[in-house]
């Protein structure tokens, strides 16, 4: 076997050296194809993260310093209404009216230490002239967040399923509104519906339910008449 080494060594040398090399390139081709599988997910989880940041440092300068924003009690017990409120406005640009109806939610959310105290959520439902139809949820505190590849809220009407709907999520120009598609199934089980949950994803992933009493719905009354 001695014999055999010696003889072949530099034979065992090149086939030593050819795997290893081999090796190497199978790790380092392994490791270009995650990298690059993950560097968009890491951009968009960076870019959220600076949003965050960003914010925070906002909430603070408008509570007056760090040891406000962390000391600030909670505000009372204020009196909310759940009904439904209808609104209109001119559209300047168009001359026709801007239809609303909002409601706030009846139960508040934790957003934990991204906000002082617990939220109401409000629903909003706008008819516009020139930028059509759209539903939000927003909150005044706090800060909406979509996980990667999770764009969307679940939506339930009274006892039926939770369904999954598309949603765009809160940018710099509005950091506390989600944007909510499917408005026709949302306008026609507002018709009927009494009982409405969404719910959303908070920042770190924390999972926030809103709870509305949608019951007395009038489409007539948000689209002032014209329906």
């Amino acid at each position: 076997m001695r014999y055999f080494l010696e003889k072949n060594a530099k034979l065992i040398g090149a086939v030593a050296g050819i795997v290893a090399v081999l090796s190497a390139s199978t790790a380092l081709t392994l490791y270009i194809i995650n990298f690059f599988e993950n560097r968009s997910e890491r951009a968009f989880i960076s870019q959220l993260n600076q949003e965050a940041m960003s914010l925070m440092q906002e909430m603070v300068r408008e509570k007056g310093g760090v040891k406000e924003f962390l000391t600030m009690k909670p505000k009372g017990k204020v009196d909310v209404d759940h009904k439904w409120k209808y609104l209109e406005e001119l559209d300047v640009m168009s001359n026709k009216m801007i239809s609303k109806a909002e409601m706030v939610s009846l139960n508040q959310v934790d957003f934990g230490a991204i906000a002082q105290g617990t939220q109401y959520g409000t629903l909003t439902i706008v008819s516009h002239p020139r930028y059509g139809n759209q539903i939000t949820l927003s909150v005044n505190d706090g800060l909406f967040f979509a996980p990667p590849r999770q764009g969307r809220i679940i939506a339930k009407f009274d006892s039926g399923q939770g369904r999954a709907i598309p949603a765009s999520w809160p940018s710099a120009m509005a950091p506390r509104t989600i944007s909510i598609s499917n408005y026709d199934w949302f306008i026609e089980n507002l018709k009927t519906a009494t009982n409405l949950s969404i719910e959303a994803r908070g920042f770190q992933d924390v999972i926030l339910t809103f709870s509305f009493n949608v019951k007395g719905f009038d489409q007539n009354k948000y689209s002032g008449g014209k329906i």
